[in-house]
């Protein structure tokens, strides 16, 4: 079983009503799915897909998808499972990303915008299949793989790829710290063959300025792969794991239940004691 349902937007937090759908979607559905291929196919091979968010998570759907991993391989104490995961980076270019809008925004006559001092790991759409191929089918049972990937060689700035892709249109980065600024100096930019680079404070919730694969208490190990590693699994203590997720079925269920973004936030550090969630107060969704 291969599966592949995830909310993976960071600006999936920006209301309660996002959040809820992004835990339904990562948590409680991981645990409904689990319930019952435990009931009925004990035997059979189950694959989700994670994030490298979920590695010392600061935003809610890097903790989601820690919580689902947690999930996943808390199963495997209790049930013949075979229960793997891959943590893979940003897929260049796919829908709904920051690096997809820069086309968007090109096709809409829009400024580009994009965070200063902001470094990621991309992999293509074709590579981030093959690395959850090769999870589901070859990884050993309870672990997680994720792309051999090098800080230092391999994190790429993300003002670099907005120059990059100006250039691959033929045009050159203006760049501007003021968005207004920016929108008045499109049609003059354009006409010198240039175009208008919002660059912004990285201010908006749960992003981090760089990106890593291993969280603090996790240590990777080779896998028979040169472009992969692992990491063997660590479960979340199954008592406060499953209160947790009775908790935001109750919520989903009884819509005259009242519970904040806080209240979520407090119990999830409950769960998961690391987590250090970067509040702002903004979302992507507000960047113009």
């Amino acid at each position: 079983v291969l599966n592949f349902a995830a909310v993976k937007h960071v600006r999936s937090e920006k209301n309660v009503c996002s959040l809820l759908h992004m835990l339904d979607t990562n948590v409680v559905k991981q645990a409904r799915i689990l319930d019952w291929l435990r009931e009925t196919h004990e035997q059979c091979h189950y694959f989700s897909v994670s994030t490298d968010k979920a590695a010392n998570p600061v935003s809610l759907m890097g903790a989601t998808k820690r919580i689902m991993e947690g999930l996943l391989f808390a199963e495997k104490q209790a049930t013949q499972l075979h229960v793997t995961s891959a943590r893979f980076a940003n897929v260049a270019f796919s829908n709904g990303s920051l690096l997809a809008s820069f086309l968007t925004r090109l096709a809409k006559r829009q400024p580009i915008a994009v965070p200063s001092h902001t470094r990621r790991f991309f992999v293509s759409l074709r590579e981030s299949g093959q690395i959850c191929l090769l999870a589901s089918l070859f990884a050993p049972r309870g672990w997680l793989l994720f792309p051999n990937l090098d800080a230092e060689a391999d994190l790429i700035d993300l003002e670099s790829i907005a120059v990059k892709t100006l250039q691959h249109h033929g045009l050159d980065a203006a760049v501007f710290h003021d968005p207004d600024e920016a929108q008045q100096h499109l049609t003059e930019c354009l006409a010198e063959g240039r175009y208008p680079l919002l660059v912004t404070l990285q201010d908006t919730d749960g992003e981090k300025p760089y990106e890593e694969f291993v969280a603090d208490a996790e240590v990777a190990a080779p896998v028979g792969f040169d472009s992969l590693n692992g990491i063997e699994s660590k479960p979340l203590d199954s008592e406060p794991l499953f209160d947790f997720i009775d908790f935001v079925e109750k919520v989903l269920e009884n819509p005259s239940l009242e519970v904040t973004k806080k209240e979520i936030v407090q119990r999830i550090h409950q769960l998961i004691p690391q987590f250090q969630h970067l509040e702002t107060g903004k979302s992507l969704d507000d960047r113009r």
